[in-house]
C-alpha cells in the first residue's frame, strides 16, 4: 500500500508540472521520491524528518559535518552540514558548496 501510494504521489505531482511546463515529463532522466519513511530508513533520522540530524548542543556549528568529504574534490550540502538545519541551511550549504567547486575550477583555468 506504501509504495502503491507513493508512486500515484509521484504521478499526480509529474502531471501537474507536465500540465505547467509542458515536455518537462520527457525531459527527466531519473526520478527518486522521499518520504519521512525514506528519511528514516536511509538517513537514520528520527520519525523521518528532513532537517538532518539533530540540533543538539553537540551536533551544532563546529559538531556538524562540514562541506569537505574525506575523498578529495567531493563536497557536502545539505541540511545536516554546518550551514544549519532545514531548507535555509540546505540552501546555505548549496551556495557554499557551488562557490567552493568553482573557486576550484577559477584555479585551475587561470
Amino acid at each position: 500500500d506504501y509504495h502503491a501510494r507513493k508512486d500515484a504521489f509521484e504521478t499526480a505531482l509529474l502531471g501537474y508540472l507536465e500540465r505547467r511546463f509542458p515536455g518537462l515529463g520527457e525531459r527527466i532522466v531519473f526520478k527518486e521520491s522521499a518520504t519521512p519513511v525514506t528519511h528514516q530508513r536511509f538517513a537514520g533520522s528520527t520519525d523521518g524528518v528532513s532537517y538532518g540530524i539533530a540540533l543538539t548542543p553537540s551536533q551544532f556549528g563546529r559538531g556538524r559535518p562540514g562541506y569537505d568529504a574525506i575523498v578529495p574534490g567531493l563536497h557536502l550540502c545539505g541540511a545536516s552540514t554546518r550551514a544549519n538545519h532545514g531548507i535555509v541551511g540546505a540552501m546555505s550549504s548549496g551556495r557554499a558548496v557551488a562557490h567552493a567547486a568553482l573557486s576550484a575550477v577559477a584555479k585551475v583555468t587561470a
